[in-house]
């Protein structure tokens, strides 16, 4: 759009991940350079942010004025602030956002918050790291806490401007902070409490526990993988499943072993998703799981 020597325009970007988000561009009317910023996730959403750019170019200000224009270096609250009304944080999960939130309220902010952004050293760093990890952090989780440090320097370096990124260029921090095997107890079921479990199944009042149970048994799916199946994801044939709703966003294959296929046979024809009732409806997900948790209980 133009209008008396205002130029803007939208464009989308597409981010490594294969994600989109919209971009709102403008020309300085000083320096005659196009600058853009994120407008957001949807167009509705970037349309506004430029009109906004439009009412601040036509008022003779800045839009999104650089806070390094006034000489002060921001600190880790100010880019944190930038950081949850970036794309970046929008566009993650639900859960995401709430343990960056819980992470950032708990512990980088009352600790890290009035400290500026281009003093976070790798031993400032580290000693924060530390810190946690007497406290019982697991070096798991402090990856975590690493990885959400890394995303504000992102920030910091494309915001403000800054031609070297402080947090990823510490080269070995997975080698000083080792990821250990996990603590948490796992116990497999055996072949005869695998009947057992069955048999209980069976007599459940969702008519899907049995298949389900066994099916899982014979592909040790997630529970949201298996419930996300169609039948056109199987080749009983080739005897290959193709995984495509994983927790990690990836595609895989695995092999359908013939107890698996046996599992579901029977559930064939009712609609495109493997595990549906027989009016073709798909159950809440939240209905797999209680019923075979009573009988295991059982």
């Amino acid at each position: 759009m133009t209008a008396v020597g205002i130029h803007t325009n939208l464009y989308q970007r597409t981010h490594r991940n294969g994600s989109k988000v919209w971009m709102v561009r403008w020309k300085d009317p000083i320096t005659h350079k196009w600058v853009s910023r994120t407008a957001g996730k949807t167009k509705d959403e970037a349309l506004i942010v430029e009109a906004g750019v439009r009412q601040t170019l036509l008022r003779g200000e800045e839009p999104f004025p650089d806070p390094t224009v006034s000489g002060e270096e921001p600190t880790v609250q100010e880019v944190a602030t930038a950081f949850l009304k970036h794309s970046r944080f929008l566009r993650g999960t639900e859960r995401w956002q709430k343990d960056a939130l819980a992470k950032l309220n708990r512990e980088i902010l009352p600790k890290m918050g009035e400290v500026q952004f281009a003093l976070l050293t790798q031993d400032r760093l580290y000693k924060f790291y530390l810190g946690l990890r007497k406290r019982g952090v697991s070096n798991s989780t402090l990856h975590k806490y690493h990885d959400l440090f890394c995303l504000l320097s992102d920030l910091f370096e494309e915001k403000w401007g800054r031609n070297e990124n402080l947090v990823r260029g510490i080269r070995h921090f997975r080698k000083d902070f080792p990821a250990g095997p996990s603590t948490r107890d796992i116990n497999f079921l055996n072949s005869d409490e695998l009947t057992r479990l069955f048999e209980a199944c069976a007599k459940s009042s969702f008519e899907l526990a049995e298949s389900f149970a066994r099916f899982q048994a014979h592909t040790g799916l997630r529970r949201a993988e298996a419930q996300a199946l169609k039948w056109s994801d199987l080749d009983p044939r080739a005897g290959v499943l193709t995984v495509r709703k994983s927790k990690s966003g990836r595609s895989r294959e695995i092999e359908l072993a013939k107890q698996a296929w046996q599992a579901i046979s029977h559930l064939k024809g009712r609609g495109p998703f493997i595990f549906c009732y027989r009016d073709g409806m798909r159950p809440f997900r939240d209905s797999f799981l209680r019923p075979i948790q009573k009988a295991a209980k059982r």
